[in-house]
């Protein structure tokens, strides 16, 4: 209940077993990805606990919404991302403090997904679910080579309905074609995978023994993060760091491990968001794909 003037005093939560104040005057930062997470944030909400001693300034948070807003001056209306792919992936790396709107929201999640072909899953599961219907739809009617491989992946997140009804509008398409598109086959064959193997691996293209590497860190096998959420949020995030400092190299760590941080919150939404994108598409064909000079990676 009391104690001496200048002492720091950290809470947090119990763990669900008799536990005891934590008392700190020092933090360790340290690179481990498997080490337990903790959020500055302004959001209470959000937080575990707080440092008691001095709360963290709103104005931390300030820069990253600055640069969005500059961009939405000088885009003047058009739904371009006028800053350039890199300094996407620095939003990226601390989309937890965007702060804006729905309409420039739903931007970041275009830009990310059809103009970037990079980590954007976050956007979707914080806003309505008819900003990605609208998304997946233009994916649909109007596909680069690398729309088609981004829309495949998010159709394993949603589940086998919204595969076998793209599957059958794409056979419906192609199917009297001598020589159809190549992931036409590819789709087919990860559609059969879906059984045995978890939605997520087949979606970040990767194996549960596939292995990430950020910067001269240990490797972290990829089942380790799976089902750990925050932590693959977090290596995402360096990743992004990475690319923004203009590592290319990580653009398909960070895209590949979005997956597994968002794709459970895409499979609950799975359902709802297939309904939508059939009942929006209707009878419609889907587009002839368009290649383009930039490779799936």
């Amino acid at each position: 209940m009391q104690a001496p003037e200048g002492t720091q005093i950290v809470t947090v939560h119990g763990s669900g077993r008799e536990t005891h104040p934590i008392l700190a005057t020092t933090v360790r930062v340290v690179n481990d990805p498997l080490a337990i997470p903790v959020r500055l944030t302004p959001d209470r909400s959000v937080a575990s606990g707080s440092f008691v001693h001095e709360e963290v300034s709103n104005g931390i948070f300030d820069e990253i919404n600055n640069v969005i807003d500059a961009n939405r001056i000088l885009a003047k209306g058009q739904m371009e991302f006028f800053l350039g792919q890199p300094v996407y992936y620095r939003i990226y790396a601390e989309r937890h403090h965007v702060r804006q709107s729905e309409e420039i929201l739903s931007l970041l999640l275009n830009n990310g997904v059809a103009d970037f072909y990079a980590p954007a899953l976050y956007w979707p599961v914080t806003l309505p679910t008819s900003h990605i219907v609208s998304t997946l739809a233009r994916l649909y009617f109007y596909p680069t080579n690398r729309h088609v491989h981004y829309l495949m992946r998010i159709s394993l997140l949603l589940g086998a309905d919204f595969c076998n009804w793209l599957w059958d509008k794409w056979h419906e398409k192609w199917k009297r074609y001598p020589q159809p598109p190549s992931f036409y086959w590819t789709f087919k064959k990860m559609i059969g995978q879906l059984a045995d193997t978890d939605a997520r691996l087949l979606s970040a293209r990767m194996s549960a023994s596939s292995n990430v590497i950020i910067g001269t860190d240990k490797y972290i096998a990829g089942k380790d993060l799976l089902d750990k959420s925050e932590q693959a949020s977090a290596v995402v995030s360096r990743a992004c760091m990475k690319v923004f400092e203009g590592q290319d190299k990580y653009r398909s760590v960070a895209r590949n491990l979005d997956f597994f941080a968002y794709g459970a919150e895409l499979q609950r939404l799975g359902s709802s968001i297939t309904k939508d994108v059939i009942r929006l598409v209707g009878a419609r064909k889907p587009g002839d794909v368009v290649e383009t000079s930039k490779s799936e990676e």
